[in-house]
């Protein structure tokens, strides 16, 4: 469905990174997402999506409207979404950090019981 999505709304009062927000980035969705998460380390706030406050009602309804008429600006974010999911997402790099997480917690525990 993202892929044929103008814009993606992800509105929350607490949330890590949205695995939503990361679908609706690689498929080309603008995102707009509240500051409780993580979004920030993933979109450039007005440049490649809009971070907003749960609260801020006006702020979201203004963030939805220029995403409604801006084709540029939401044109130019698909793209750099894409790039910065494809980086960051990358199936070796993803598998690499899980591994050395999982690997040291182990260590953690394993030291722990000695």
């Amino acid at each position: 469905m993202f892929e044929s999505a103008r814009i993606y709304v992800g509105i929350s009062l607490s949330d890590g990174i949205s695995v939503s927000l990361q679908e609706a980035m690689v498929c080309g969705a603008f995102p707009i997402q509240t500051d409780t998460s993580c979004a920030s380390e993933w979109i450039v706030n007005e440049k490649s999506g809009f971070i907003v406050s749960p609260n801020d009602h006006d702020r979201l309804v203004e963030a939805i409207q220029i995403a409604l008429e801006n084709d540029d600006l939401v044109d130019s974010a698909a793209e750099i979404n894409y790039e910065v999911a494809r980086k960051r997402l990358d199936k070796t790099k993803v598998t690499s950090v899980s591994n050395n997480f999982y690997n040291s917690s182990a260590d953690s525990v394993a030291d722990n019981k000695r």
